[in-house]
C-alpha cells in the first residue's frame, strides 16, 4: 500500500484470466503422490489446506475458473482447453455452461470469505443487441481507483461470446467520449466467493429500476449446482 498497490489491482491488472486445478488430494487422493515430484511434500490434508488458501488469493477476479478432479486428469486438462478458448474467441464444444439466478433479497454478509468489487458498466454508441460495446470500471468506487476495462460481447451461434482487454485511464477516458447517453451507466456491487468448490459472483443492482435485486452467477449448469443456503 506504500507503493499506491491494491490487492484487487494486482490481481486484476496481472491476469487475463485464471485457471485454479484442484489437487488431486481433493478428490481424487488415490492420485497424489509424492514419488513422482521432489517439490511436493505435502501430507493429502496439508495440500488441501494449501490448495484452498491459493484458490482464495484470486477470489475477485473475473475470469477466475476451478478445473476440480470429478474427471480423469485428460478430461481435466480439456476442461482448460476449453475454458481457455472460450476466452480467446476460439469457439470449441463445452461440456459445461454458465448458470445465472434471480437474487430479490441479496444477503447484506455472506458467511464465507469473500471478496467485494465495485463495478461501473457503460455502453458504447453503435452496440445493438448482438454486438455490444461496453466500458468497465472494476475496483473502489470510494476511493476512486480502478482498473479500466474495454469489452465486446457477442452472439456467436446462439451463445455469447465475451472479447476484452485492460486499458490505461488515458484511453478510457478517450473512449468515455462515446458513450451512449441513451443507456444509464450500470453501477453494482460484486461479491465473489467459492461455496463447495464452485465459484459464484453476485451483483447487486445499485440503481434504477433493479435496484437491490441481485444477479448470481457461477460456471455451472442449473442441474449440477449446488446453491448457497445463506
Amino acid at each position: 500500500r506504500d507503493l499506491g498497490l491494491t490487492d484487487w489491482g494486482i490481481r486484476d491488472n496481472q491476469y487475463d484470466a485464471v485457471f485454479h486445478m484442484v489437487t488431486a488430494a481433493d478428490g481424487a487422493p488415490e492420485h497424489y503422490t509424492t514419488g513422482n515430484n521432489v517439490a511436493r511434500w505435502e501430507t493429502p490434508e496439508e495440500a488441501c489446506a494449501q490448495d484452498a488458501k491459493t484458490l482464495q488469493t484470486y477470489v475477485g477476479h473475473p475470469h477466475l475458473h476451478i478445473i476440480d478432479n470429478s474427471t480423469d486428469f485428460a478430461g481435466k486438462i480439456n476442461r482448460v482447453v476449453e475454458k481457455m478458448s472460450q476466452l480467446i474467441g476460439v469457439h470449441v464444444p463445452t461440456s459445461g455452461s454458465y448458470s445465472r439466478f434471480l437474487v430479490r433479497n441479496p444477503p447484506m454478509e455472506i458467511p464465507v470469505s469473500h471478496v467485494v468489487v465495485d463495478i461501473d458498466i457503460a455502453i458504447l454508441k453503435g452496440s445493438t443487441m448482438h454486438d455490444e460495446s461496453r466500458l468497465l470500471l472494476r475496483g473502489d468506487r470510494t476511493g476512486k481507483k480502478f482498473t479500466y476495462i474495454h469489452q465486446k460481447l457477442k452472439r456467436v451461434q446462439g451463445r455469447p461470446l465475451v472479447w476484452e482487454r485492460v486499458i490505461d485511464r488515458s484511453t478510457y477516458m478517450t473512449m468515455s467520449e462515446n458513450i451512449d447517453k441513451n443507456y444509464e451507466v450500470i453501477q453494482k456491487r460484486n461479491v465473489s466467493f467459492v461455496y463447495n468448490k464452485t465459484y459464484f459472483e453476485m451483483g447487486t443492482f445499485l440503481h434504477g429500476p433493479l435496484k437491490g435485486i441481485a444477479l448470481l452467477y457461477c460456471e455451472a449448469t442449473e442441474d449440477d449446482v449446488e446453491l448457497p443456503l445463506f
